[in-house]
């Protein structure tokens, strides 16, 4: 009996990313593209975090965190991250890149509400 494969009929040169508002041509990174307009708090909150740390190409990386962590945490460690910035200036101590540092205190955050969990359940 031959197997029939039913997806050799689709049309493989379709730009998916042309209706959804992100741009791969960044190394094939998924960022926003110029003319986005998001409609969501998630979307906002998520373009604003990656606007506030210029990391723009990492915006999917952001979005993620707001829909994993809620926005109003999500928020809350920009302003920590901000803040530690203000702080390393004063110091004469730049940080050079915030992006990193906000995602060290998103997985530091993750991992201590993971701890937490884990205590409560026993």
């Amino acid at each position: 009996m031959k197997k029939i494969n039913e997806f050799s009929s689709i049309d493989n040169t379709i730009d998916n990313n042309e209706y959804i508002n992100i741009d791969i041509t960044n190394n094939g990174k998924y960022s926003l593209k110029r003319g986005f307009k998001p409609e969501t708090i998630e979307a906002i909150t998520a373009e604003e975090i990656a606007s506030a740390l210029d990391d723009l190409e990492n915006y999917a990386f952001y979005y993620s965190v707001v829909n994993k962590i809620g926005w109003n945490k999500a928020r809350e460690l920009l302003s920590e991250v901000k803040c530690d910035v203000r702080k390393g200036e004063l110091k004469g101590k730049l940080i050079e890149n915030p992006g990193a540092l906000y995602t060290w205190k998103y997985k530091d955050y993750l991992g201590k509400k993971s701890k937490e969990n884990n205590e409560n359940n026993k």
